[in-house]
């Protein structure tokens, strides 16, 4: 796996390391991991029957060694504590990378409580 950030429902869906994905970036096509993909997406949204299916794949998996974890430097996101529904996501919504502001409000009480 090539990159560090794949976006919402990696686990249920298996998008980093199975076919025919588009993070999949390191190319892994692993027949094991595709039935348990087919076995989580199966059990979706029954998510303590997905957990257990993850849990039970994830020995199988980190075995193979597919990817060499690398180390990421820090990053900071600073915003004011009026801005309310933003806790410093990369992106708010469902593969959303640049029209977060429909999901975030600002908090007019608290911004003028504050003397802003």
């Amino acid at each position: 796996m090539a990159s560090y950030y794949s976006g919402v429902g990696t686990f249920p869906k298996a998008i980093n390391y199975c076919r025919d994905t588009m993070w999949n970036m390191s190319w892994i096509d692993d027949e094991t991991l595709h039935a348990a993909r087919e076995e989580m997406l199966l059990a979706y949204p029954d998510e303590t029957a997905v957990d257990a299916i993850h849990k039970n794949l994830m020995p199988y998996l980190l075995g193979k060694c597919y990817v060499i974890g690398m180390p990421e430097g820090y990053s900071y996101r600073f915003w004011h504590p009026w801005v309310r529904n933003f806790s410093g996501e990369l992106s708010v919504g469902y593969y959303n990378t640049t029209n977060y502001q429909q999901y975030v409000w600002i908090d007019q009480e608290m911004k003028e409580y504050m003397g802003y």
